[in-house]
């Protein structure tokens, strides 16, 4: 027997009508045999008086709701409490959770954030039924079938799409989708958990075969750009102290040059390189590279840059509150909003090549690889839910930059500037 928690936005209803309601009646007619069951709900609220519980009764019996032979709590209930976060790793612990099943994509992004610190502790169903990934791959389906398949804008939606939902899917043992959709995209990202709610039963309680992936620190070597005196004297390069770097952007020197020297000269399996106005929040590295190892197609990521001159107070908030809003990630076509900082794998380096020379600023020299890398199809976007700060703006300078957006427009022609695939 499993202790099973059913985490879903509708409450049971004997005689469903939408796809949503008969997906849960679906489910829970299938995990209920011999399994300890509870539903968490999001809306439904389960502290009432006595009066006001009558009339919910009468209105159950009335509805045919599913509502005496089931364990049943409450989401909004929880966020009443003044720490919520502390509430809901609580009821895990408590009730012995073994197994955890979403019934939908939302549902997952809404809990999993929450309890991140202690999801190795049960296994973890999405069903992606109703998602709008399991749309896209339909709409792909379709178009498969036709004479003349037209696939660009459903890639272009698939592959915004299934960025929101790497987080999900990474954390996740399990994903269920319709038996006749075809998860070919999602196959050709390596994604091999992939189930039918028929198969949910043999699920239970056991860990994804492939495995999560492992939150163990990776290899990252961290490049900081001093561009604080570009016509100072006696200015030297590179300055080097363990596995971090100073990179000093000086006429004297050839900024891309000296990164491409760091780059071509270390083993590290991830290249952080920032301004050295930039503050990280603690593990930001850390879940950047995460989520990059995750997909084999993920080349680059980047935080979202927070202004701010009271750093100090805001970073204990984030830290606080940090809930994962990787729904908001998304791609970037803006080279002065992604240069100050981003992280880079290393054999995507050996994929398109480094950084090219010809430039003057990183942050055009960046632009110009990261169109290279959306030639090959693979991914660089920005992470909302991952901040750094910065406090006051650099000088840049802007004669550089003019030479700079010469050269990118004469390399590349303005027909090629598209950020999508």
């Amino acid at each position: 027997m499993s202790n099973i928690l059913i985490v879903s936005q509708k409450e049971l209803i004997a005689n469903p009508i939408f796809r949503q309601d008969k997906n849960l009646v679906e489910t829970y007619n299938l995990v209920k045999e011999n399994n300890n069951v509870k539903i968490l709900y999001l809306h439904r609220n389960l502290n009432l008086d006595k009066e006001v519980k009558n009339e919910v009764v009468k209105e159950i019996q009335e509805t045919k709701r599913i509502d005496f032979d089931i364990e049943q709590f409450c989401i909004r209930d929880m966020i009443r409490s003044i720490s919520f976060k502390k509430k809901l790793i609580n009821f895990f612990e408590e009730h012995k959770i073994q197994t955890v099943i979403f019934m939908s994509y939302h549902m997952a992004k809404l809990v999993i954030p929450y309890v991140e610190n202690i999801i190795d502790k049960f296994n973890i169903i999405c069903d992606f039924r109703l998602s709008n990934l399991s749309y896209f791959l339909q709409q792909y389906k379709d178009e498969k079938e036709k004479s003349y398949p037209k696939f660009q804008n459903i890639y272009k939606n698939f592959k915004m799409h299934f960025l929101q939902s790497i987080a999900i899917i990474k954390n996740s043992d399990y994903l269920l989708f319709d038996e006749d959709c075809d998860c070919e995209l999602l196959e050709k990202e390596d994604i091999k958990n992939i189930f039918y709610p028929k198969d949910i039963k043999k699920l239970i309680g056991k860990k994804n075969i492939f495995g999560r992936k492992n939150k163990n620190e990776l290899n990252v070597t961290y490049i900081s750009i001093n561009r604080n005196n570009y016509a100072a004297k006696n200015t030297y390069g590179i300055v080097k102290n363990n596995n971090e770097y100073t990179v000093n952007e000086t006429k004297y020197f050839n900024l891309i040059d000296d990164i491409n020297d760091i780059i071509i000269n270390n083993k590290s399996e991830y290249f952080c390189i920032s301004s050295s106005k930039i503050n990280l929040l603690s593990n930001s590295l850390n879940y950047l590279t995460q989520y990059l190892d995750f997909n084999k197609n993920a080349a680059a990521a980047s935080p979202t840059i927070i202004y701010s001159r009271e750093i100090d107070s805001l970073k204990v908030q984030f830290e606080n509150q940090r809930n994962n809003n990787f729904s908001l990630w998304e791609e970037n076509s803006s080279p002065l909003l992604f240069s100050d900082c981003i992280v880079i794998k290393k054999n995507f380096f050996n994929k398109v090549g480094l950084f090219d020379n010809r430039f003057k600023t990183f942050d055009y020299a960046l632009f110009d690889f990261i169109l290279r890398v959306h030639q090959i199809k693979a991914y660089y976007f920005t992470m909302r839910d991952v901040s750094a700060f910065k406090n006051m703006a650099v000088s840049r300078q802007i004669s550089l930059f003019k030479q700079d957006k010469v050269y990118l427009c004469s390399k590349w022609g303005e027909s090629l500037f598209n950020m999508g695939i």
